[in-house]
């Protein structure tokens, strides 16, 4: 599935085309189909030398393929490198979530809530209520759903949905 993007990036830059950062996030997310970690490493440098690195929009999707190629310390060097991160923590809970490490979720969340002050979004909750199911931190999820339906009552409306994440 990643072989054309792949190919498509290639002849971009064989044409001396610099792709943008919306060309970078579509290649990113088919890339992210395929695993191949030695592609992901060289996509990533790529996105550092054209300077995409401190680019939310593109390292959310960077985070995504390193989470999905079992690389969870690439994705977290991602993570810390991007100064601006108000898109991108969803992201890495779902990335520490799908690995099962459910506390790690939580802590970056807490992180979110309390020192970034970043409102969770109806992203980030099924992210983290996914995370908390997967290792059993049944008290934790709990608390996340109350402050949900609590603190949040925007999101009200889609606490139906959540309770099928997991």
């Amino acid at each position: 599935m990643a072989h054309k993007p792949m190919e498509v990036f290639h002849n971009m830059l064989s044409n001396e085309m610099q792709p943008d950062a919306v060309a970078m996030v579509k290649i990113l997310a088919a890339c992210s189909e395929s695993g191949i970690l030695q592609q992901d490493v060289c996509l990533h440098g790529y996105i550092i030398i054209s300077g995409f690195n401190n680019n939310i929009f593109v390292g959310a999707p960077l985070i995504e393929l390193y989470s999905k190629c079992c690389s969870i310390d690439n994705a977290t060097k991602v993570f810390e490198g991007i100064i601006h991160k108000d898109v991108i923590w969803s992201a890495m809970i779902a990335g520490y979530g799908i690995h099962g490490q459910g506390e790690f979720s939580f802590l970056i969340f807490d992180q979110m809530v309390k020192i970034a002050i970043v409102i969770p979004n109806n992203v980030t909750f099924p992210s983290i209520l996914s995370a908390c199911s997967h290792v059993g931190l049944v008290e934790e999820g709990i608390k996340i759903f109350n402050m949900m339906s609590h603190e949040y009552q925007g999101l009200s409306r889609n606490i139906m949905g959540f309770g099928r994440t997991g």
